[in-house]
């Protein structure tokens, strides 16, 4: 087990969204071969109400691109957040099935709920 554990950890990587330099950076190592790409806190360092940017607001678009280029087929893409906004338009529409589902569309995304 411990080598189980261990191994996993030596394959897994973190892609710091908030750093603009990685849209164009993204190791092609990893390229369509996450198998898991996870999300946390995302609104409560990017994207919360709170926050007056546009930038910020649109934040959750880039988190959708990039887990898109990042998953193989049928991988998971997790998101979770403990900022209450989330529940409602979660700055800009994060956290918002019908908003995020439409922009997976129109950006051909291939992520499904």
């Amino acid at each position: 087990r411990k080598e189980f554990f261990q191994g996993l950890l030596e394959r897994s990587c973190e892609v710091d969204i908030g750093q603009s330099c990685t849209w164009s950076n993204i190791p092609s190592q990893i390229q369509r071969k996450c198998v898991l790409v996870t999300c946390t806190y995302f609104l409560t360092d990017y994207g919360s109400p709170r926050h007056s940017s546009r930038q910020e607001d649109d934040a959750w678009k880039n988190c959708l691109k990039l887990a898109s280029q990042l998953l193989i087929v049928n991988g998971l893409f997790l998101t979770y957040d403990i900022d209450s906004s989330s529940s409602s338009d979660g700055g800009g529409g994060y956290g918002n099935m019908d908003i995020m589902m439409e922009y997976i569309r129109m950006e051909s995304l291939y992520l499904v709920p």
